[in-house]
């Protein structure tokens, strides 16, 4: 989670500036831009009760890692809202399967004794993901172009695709 906030934030932290120049929409359109990736995220929940039981929280990991690789690279390469507004409705409804099967499963893995430990760890590598990638990607979009922090989160998070992708030793 550190290594997808980090990207994620780095990408979204000029996030306006991107839709407003590199989309070229008003202040309007940014808000319905916003609310189409919310809209998105409620449609999220029933997602994943009919897939879940269907495919596991593996597999929904898993495919999360794609989707949310495949936004960053998307995003890097378009320069139109309508496939901006498609790709982000598509992370929504991902936000959401991610946050409850990741929730899910660090709860069942983690004794209850060590639970406010696990999930303090979490929270701090969530939080201070955020803040390392939104600094670094003012940075990056400042002296590479708004779109360079979409595709170093998309370059970042194939590396980390590829390793979560490894089968599973016990």
């Amino acid at each position: 989670i550190l290594v997808m906030n980090i990207t994620f934030c780095a990408a979204f932290a000029t996030w306006v500036l991107f839709a407003r120049e590199r989309l070229g929409l008003s202040e309007t359109q940014f808000g319905l831009l916003v609310s189409v990736g919310a809209i998105g995220g409620v449609f999220g929940m029933p997602v994943y009760h009919v897939l879940e039981p269907r495919v596991g929280s593996l597999t929904l990991l898993r495919a999360g890692l794609v989707i949310e690789t495949a936004v960053h690279l998307i995003l890097a390469l378009t320069r139109s809202p309508w496939v901006a507004g498609a790709t982000m409705a598509v992370f929504g409804v991902h936000a959401v399967v991610w946050g409850i099967v990741s929730t899910t499963a660090r709860q069942v893995a983690t004794p209850d004794p060590l639970m406010g430990r696990v999930n303090s760890v979490y929270l701090l590598a969530t939080v201070g993901g955020a803040a390392i990638g939104a600094g670094l990607g003012g940075v990056l979009a400042q002296h590479y172009g708004l779109a360079a922090p979409f595709a170093i989160a998309f370059v970042a998070m194939v590396l980390m695709t590829a390793v979560a992708w490894r089968p599973l030793r016990h």
